[in-house]
């Protein structure tokens, strides 16, 4: 496998997530731009997802 796993290892199982991703949600692109006071039509989509399995050598990161 990419990531050294081994292939017995694996197991494809789909992925619920995308299901609900693709799902008609029953809102409008103006529902949400309303929801949020997005004026502009003019706008970016950005999706973030932190790290969360290396808490420890993410401590040397904290500012606080």
């Amino acid at each position: 496998m990419h990531l050294g796993e081994a292939g017995d290892a694996v197991h494809v199982i789909g992925s619920p997530e995308l299901d609900i991703h693709g799902a008609n949600s029953g809102l409008t692109l103006r529902d949400v731009q309303d929801r949020y006071d997005i004026t502009s039509d003019d706008y970016g989509i950005c999706v973030f997802h932190p790290v969360t399995v290396h808490h420890a050598q993410l401590q040397a990161f904290d500012t606080g």
